[in-house]
């Protein structure tokens, strides 16, 4: 039988509700009251690495579990981390990028707390676990299982503020699922990007900054007083700002600060096509990076990365390197 190392983090699936129906964290590790339904599919261990909202974990943090994984791998079969379902994503993206292991590494979490009507945290885990144990799901990179379904840590995105089935890929589809046939995937391989970082040049100091109607450059001229190392902007369709933003754009390329473009729209790419001024177009020509196909919060973690990779190096062109354009 295989060995599955669950490592916990905190998140509404160790959360209960109290008599007010507010949703809090408790002192003892609920999920270890599941452990006999997972013992007709591996071996488990219970570590407990943190007891957090996930919004509340670091860049110090994700560190420590990467850590945590790479020392653990040669004792383990795979490995299962629960988490809160705010930032799962970035923590499987980070986790992702930076992890080069055959063992599956699977992150679930919870919608509904431990003590709520149909709870799902225990099932996420139990199909979790199902996952971890899969042939199929070596060398898969991170993948994320919720409600039944497989996703790949690149694509993921909670797209509902509560329903169970929030988590989706909308650019691709999910890799499989999970049911009472087992566990079974509709993508046997799919491209991933691995950078061998330099921890201590990991920093959170990556500004992300949203354009919409009217929007300027203050918050980009905030962000580089305050000393950012890069900045994502999440733009408009293929990749638009207003021209009020362009001067802080101007600004942060001048002084060799990479600056990012991803699009507000859930589903397509971002691309230099319109030539206007703030036009896709207009900023690639001024020296700005478009991240195709990453959300603005995980091309913000993959450039946090990038940077952490490339520390001595020539920075923007790392950069550039690294998301193709």
């Amino acid at each position: 039988m295989k060995k599955i190392l669950i490592i916990t983090t905190g998140g509404t699936i160790a959360m209960g509700q109290d008599e007010r129906q507010i949703v809090q964290m408790m002192g003892e590790n609920v999920l270890l009251s599941g452990k006999s339904l997972l013992d007709p599919y591996a071996e488990t261990t219970f570590y407990e690495f943190a007891n957090l909202p996930s919004v509340h974990l670091t860049v110090g943090d994700y560190l420590k579990l990467r850590e945590l994984i790479l020392k653990k791998c040669g004792d383990y079969d795979g490995f299962v981390i629960t988490h809160g379902t705010d930032i799962l994503e970035e923590t499987a993206y980070f986790l992702d990028l930076t992890l080069h292991i055959p063992q599956p590494v699977v992150i679930t979490g919870a919608m509904r707390s431990s003590n709520e009507l149909a709870s799902d945290g225990l099932l996420n885990l139990q199909q979790s676990v199902q996952t971890a144990v899969s042939e199929e799901s070596r060398d898969k990179g991170v993948l994320v299982v919720l409600n039944g379904e497989i996703h790949g840590a690149r694509f993921v995105q909670k797209m509902h503020t509560s329903h169970v089935e929030t988590f989706q890929s909308p650019q691709l589809g999910s890799f499989g699922v999970v049911d009472k046939a087992g566990v079974r995937y509709f993508v046997r391989q799919c491209k991933r990007d691995y950078y061998s970082i330099q921890p201590d040049q990991l920093t959170a100091r990556v500004a992300m900054v949203k354009a919409g109607f009217a929007v300027d450059d203050s918050f980009l001229q905030f962000a580089l007083d305050s000393g950012a190392k890069g900045i994502v902007i999440e733009a408009m369709g293929l990749g638009h700002v207003p021209p009020a933003m362009i001067p802080g754009i101007e600004r942060a390329v001048a002084a060799s600060v990479p600056v990012l473009v991803c699009s507000r729209s859930p589903r397509g790419s971002v691309a230099p096509v319109y030539g206007f001024v703030g036009g896709g177009r207009d900023l690639y020509e001024r020296g700005v990076i478009f991240a195709p196909d990453l959300p603005a919060h995980k091309a913000r973690i993959k450039l946090m990365v990038v940077l952490a990779a490339a520390a001595g190096r020539e920075t923007v062109e790392e950069v550039r390197k690294a998301f193709g354009m």
